[in-house]
């Protein structure tokens, strides 16, 4: 009874057919003017967060970016990481986790395999990837265009069961694979570690997301 019943009752209710940038959006319209990221000396409210983010989604949705396109981001650990990362969500897009450090060929697997719609980077760190062909958002060269975008969400048209990033393997036992993580497999990772049980139709491979 315990085994079978108690300790296996993980059901948990939660937003699953909805979307990192819906309920993202939601959190701002609570708190606006809470701090949503610091860094440093640097901070944002949830409202500066989402302007910026909002703007970034729109330059993405110009250059082709939409529901679960793949857009490379290697950034170092900064507030504008976390500006990409939500304003990728918010384009629909899927984001593929770039380290300009790893091995080429390793780079070169991962790149191959995804097909980037673009990566966004800096120049310096463009240098280090094998992008040859894939449109680079460079951060520090597009603020004039960031600067022109809207503030207001665009329609992403994306839910629970798009794309929500792809993340590869250590390769450890053999050639790195890239990990498929869905938009309500990220919800309901932030929402609680009570995984309930889902149905066939409904199988999930839950991963860590990048906290943001």
């Amino acid at each position: 009874q315990q085994v079978l019943k108690g300790w296996n009752a993980t059901e948990q209710e939660y937003a699953r057919e909805s979307s990192i940038a819906e309920e993202f959006e939601r959190q701002v319209e609570q708190r606006p003017d809470a701090v949503a990221v610091e860094c440093g000396e640097e901070k944002l409210s949830y409202r500066q967060l989402d302007e910026r983010a909002n703007q970034l989604a729109h330059l993405l949705r110009s250059k082709g970016v939409g529901a679960e396109e793949r857009v490379g981001l290697c950034l170092e650990r900064s507030v504008e990481l976390v500006v990409a990362l939500v304003g990728i969500a918010k384009s629909g897009g899927a984001y593929v986790p770039l380290e300009a450090d790893y091995p080429q060929a390793r780079l070169e697997q991962m790149v191959s395999e995804v097909k980037p719609r673009v990566v966004v980077t800096r120049r310096a760190l463009a240098e280090k990837l094998p992008v040859q062909g894939v449109e680079c958002v460079l951060l520090e060269e597009v603020q004039a265009q960031l600067a022109q975008q809207p503030k207001h969400a665009p329609k992403s048209g994306v839910g629970g069961r798009n794309l929500a990033y792809i993340d590869f393997t250590s390769g450890s036992t053999g050639k790195p694979k890239g990990v498929c993580t869905e938009q309500r497999g990220v919800l309901r990772t932030v929402n609680g570690t009570k995984y309930a049980h889902l149905g066939p139709e409904e199988t999930l491979l839950l991963i860590a997301p990048v906290s943001f």
